[in-house]
């Protein structure tokens, strides 16, 4: 977890209003400390009686949250937005959506980046990486209850369980929101086992984190769809009703979105078939000869 605070840390040290890898790489560090913190949770009820422990995971999920939004925009305007206004048309409507969602950009930025300057901000990861230093800390003794193998097999095996449990094409079957709930799972899956990957033979984990890898990315592809719907709707609330040129252009902007992600799901078929007959490399492993 301490690598992640530093990943943090450094990124928000360089965060700026033109270069959006910093608030990304900030916001994936953010992520991954919570998702550790969600395991120890899960390996230790213990743990959600610290007063301290507790305190730490709300902030950083509510850090998670703030920069998921600055995020959105981040994706909407450099990512998705540029190459659809060049292969599309030209009309006044895409330039102005374009000046609209960057003033929004903008604005997201300079809210993380004061925020990023607070009291509250630097002491929360002082005292965060003071608790996780600490001799006593309940973090060891949780694992000196039980072989850390035996830890990462039951939890890795479980993750297998849950997996298996979702339909055989998932993103076909199931609605918007389980969509993202499945995002969200295949994330934690794959954080999950890039934590314990040095434990285990590097052959088998990198077949294994490849495709788990692969589905992430497409699954949040498919999520962007989504949340740029909810941005474009964001946008034409700001625009008078009678402006009929601005609507169509983010029809325009939806549709060639939506055909996109119609083909992304073949290749999410067939990857996510590939995943579910991938035999589990977890159990009864002994720890590699790094550990």
């Amino acid at each position: 977890m301490l690598k992640c605070i530093e990943q943090i840390e450094e990124n928000a040290k360089q965060l700026n209003d033109v270069n959006i890898e910093y608030l990304h790489q900030m916001r994936v560090g953010l992520r991954k400390l919570y998702i550790a913190m969600q395991l120890l949770a899960k390996l230790s009820t213990d743990i959600t009686l610290d007063d301290k422990f507790v305190y730490f995971m709300q902030e950083v999920r509510q850090l998670e949250t703030k920069l998921g939004i600055a995020r959105d925009w981040d994706v909407f305007t450099q990512n998705t937005l540029p190459p659809i206004k060049a292969k599309l048309p030209l009309i006044a409507a895409h330039q102005l959506i374009q000046e609209h969602a960057n003033k929004i950009t903008l604005q997201q930025h300079k809210q993380i980046i004061r925020l990023t300057q607070t009291q509250n901000y630097k002491n929360l990861w002082i005292n965060f990486k003071d608790w996780l230093k600490d001799d006593n800390s309940i973090i060891d003794k949780i694992f000196s209850n039980k072989p850390i193998m035996q830890i990462c097999n039951t939890i890795l095996q479980n993750k297998q369980k849950k997996l298996l449990r979702y339909p055989k094409s998932p993103a076909t079957q199931i609605s918007d929101q389980q969509q993202h709930k499945l995002r969200i799972f295949i994330k934690k899956f794959h954080y999950t086992l890039n934590f314990f990957a040095h434990l285990y033979p590097k052959q088998n984990v990198t077949k294994y984190l490849k495709m788990l890898k692969n589905l992430q990315g497409q699954l949040g592809v498919i999520h962007d769809y989504v949340v740029m719907r909810n941005l474009c709707n964001t946008l034409l609330k700001q625009r008078p009703a009678s402006d009929t040129q601005y609507k169509i252009g983010i029809g325009e902007i939806i549709g060639w979105k939506a055909c996109e992600v119609d083909f992304l799901l073949i290749k999410f078929k067939k990857q996510w078939h590939k995943l579910r007959h991938l035999k589990p490399f977890w159990n009864d492993q002994k720890l590699s000869a790094n550990k």
